[in-house]
Order: C-alpha cells, then structure tokens, then sequence
C-alpha cells in the first residue's frame, strides 16, 4: 500500500494514532513551561497593537458617523460615500501597521520554539524575531500573493460570461457554473500547497535559508507523506475549532448583553410609529463590548498560536530526524527523505595463528 493512495482506513489509522498524542502531549508540556514568555510576546506585539489599533478605528468611525454607531440605516450612497472611502483607507492603513506586528510576533514564537534550550527570555525572543522579521514578511507576502490570486482567478475568468448575461441568460448560468467549478479547484490547490509549504516558517528560520528555498525544502520534506501531514493538521485544526467555539459563543453572549437593550429599544419605537427599524448602539457602548471582544480573542489566540506553532514544530523536527509515521509493520520510513545511517563493513584478516580486525567505513 503506497503513501500516496491511502485508503479510508489508512487515512483514519494516520489521524488517530498515538504518535500524534505523543506531540501534542510534548507541545503542551513546552506551552506550559513557556507560558509567560508566550505572554509577553502575544502581550505586546499582539494585544496592545490590536487594541491601539481598535481604539483608533473607533475614533476614525465616531470622527465621520457622529457618536451613534448605526447597526441599520437606511443611507443614501451619495451621502456617506465619502465617509465610507475616509473610513476604509483608514481601516486599510490600520490593517497594515497590524500585520506588521502580527509577522513579528509569529517570527519570535518560531524563534523561541526551535532555539530555546532553558527557558528563553521575552527579550531574547523578539530579538531573535526581528532578525529573521523580513523574511518572514516576504514568507507571509508570497503566501497572501499565492492566496489572493488563486482566488481571484476564477472570478477574472468567469466575469465575461456573467457581464454577458445581461443579454443572454446563458450565459449568466454559464459563468455561475465556471465559476463554482474553478473555485473547487483552486481550493483544493490551496488545500494542496498550504500541507507542502506546512515547514516553510521553520525553514526559513531553523537553518536560516531564503523564501523560495524554504518553500521547496518543506515540499520536498512532505511530498510522498501529504495524506499523512494532511491527517495531523485537520486533527490538531478540529481540536483549535472546539477551542475558537467555546471562547466564540461567550464572546457573542456579552455582546448581546451590551446590544439587547438597543435592540429591543429600536423595535419597540418601530412599532409605535410604524415605520422601520433604526436602532443605534452609543459609541461608548460600542468600545466597551469592542474591548471585552478583543480580551477574549487575546486569550483564544494566546492558547491556539504558539501551541500550533509548537506543535508544527515539533512534528517538523521529527521528520528531520525520520522519526514520523513509524508504526509497527504498518508505516515504513520514506526513503527519500530519511538519511539511514552507514553501516560499517567488518572484514577479518588471518594473520598465522592471529586474526586481525580491520574496519571500513
């Protein structure tokens, strides 16, 4: 049976077997011991920039719609377009400045993650961070280029038809249906290069190699065990979506806590005067459920972010070592990728009555 034809119960065997426990268990046990640098990294080039920037987009919104914030209004284009374009460079520059921190943060976790030895230190981990910070936003850039064009593509290449469709309905189904088909494709390229460049990151910062060349390591690491890679990430992403959901659903009860009143308040006023709902929820109201939301998705990531990178990690350190997927009689090494060990040859020499050993590399 051939790595790459894996059949349903392989696949299953893969995503269920105790190696993957082994490096969770192990990643876990790092997470906590790291915990407070963790905290310091995700504290300051997370936390405080996301709410800076919160707050900021905030007084950019009350600057332009007044100290209401409308959930439904019925605006004229012509009256807020210019609002709208002032709030959306704003947001876009805001955006940009967060990325900026979010790519020097994920470089001193990785950093922290495959140097530290005893416990490395908050600072020695931003540093380390910001040394490797700009090939890693040239990692993180090709990646979001890769994205946005394979998504991007299927609309380009649709468009004619539907734009024809104005005319000839055919043609609108037409382009509905290329449509769809090329988005299945490209997510399952997405799908596809997103499990072999999984190592890029820790290539690129491990042993110190370029972009491009970090990418084809982590291909050539994977390829010919992408089933098995694929199997891990889905499990450990099943285990992070349980995690997102639970913070998620407390996240949304406080903010119905905050809106409710507003929202009751709005229908009731629409029932008296018979006309349509215009509710508005205080600026104030606003910031502090915008806070609260934020604390909660600081703490959702501050668990889900370095444990993934952790774990990443420590299964990329194990293919280094050709320690992956080796089960009993079930999983064999991929040749390929696993340096095996030169055995030395021993030849016995009969010297008279002596032997004498020689060994040959």
């Amino acid at each position: 049976m051939k790595e790459n034809n894996p059949t349903l119960f392989k696949l299953i065997f893969l995503i269920t077997n105790m190696k993957f426990d082994e490096l969770f268990s192990k990643s876990w046990g790092e997470y906590k011991n790291g915990f407070k640098t963790f905290f310091k990294i995700m504290f300051t080039l997370y936390f405080i920039p996301a709410i800076i920037v919160f707050i900021l987009s905030s007084l950019l919104a009350f600057n332009l719609f007044g100290s209401m914030v409308p959930v439904q209004e019925d605006f004229g284009i012509a009256q807020i377009s210019s609002e709208l374009i002032l709030f959306s460079g704003g947001e876009i520059i805001l955006s940009i400045i967060n990325f900026i921190f979010m790519i020097w943060m994920i470089a001193s976790l990785v950093y922290y993650s495959i140097y530290n030895k005893d416990k490395m230190n908050f600072k020695t981990s931003i540093v380390g961070g910001e040394k490797y910070f700009w090939k890693y936003f040239g990692y993180g850039i090709l990646l979001m280029l890769f994205i946005f064009l394979l998504l991007i593509v299927p609309i380009i290449i649709s468009m004619p038809f539907i734009l024809a469709g104005f005319t000839n309905q055919g043609y609108a189904i037409l382009g509905v249906l290329l449509m769809l088909v090329l988005f299945i494709i490209a997510i399952i390229l997405l799908i596809k290069y997103m499990v072999l460049w999984v190592f890029g990151g820790y290539v690129l910062v491990g042993e110190n190699k370029g972009v491009i060349e970090s990418f084809k390591i982590s291909s050539k690491m994977v390829r010919g065990r992408w089933w098995s890679v694929f199997g891990y990430m889905i499990l450990l992403g099943l285990i992070f979506f349980a995690i997102s959901m639970c913070f998620g659903i407390i996240s949304s009860m406080i903010s119905l806590i905050f809106t409710i009143p507003y929202m009751v308040g709005g229908f009731s006023e629409a029932l008296v005067a018979g006309g349509e709902v215009n509710m508005q929820i205080p600026l104030t109201i606003s910031l502090i459920s915008g806070f609260i939301q934020q604390i909660i998705g600081f703490i959702t990531n501050l668990i889900i972010i370095p444990l993934g990178i952790l774990f990443v990690k420590n299964f990329y350190l194990d293919f280094k070592k050709g320690k992956a997927f080796v089960q009993e009689g079930f999983l064999k090494k991929n040749s390929a990728n696993v340096v095996k060990p030169v055995k030395k040859k021993v030849s016995v020499k009969k010297t008279g009555s002596k032997n004498t050993t020689s060994k040959k590399r």
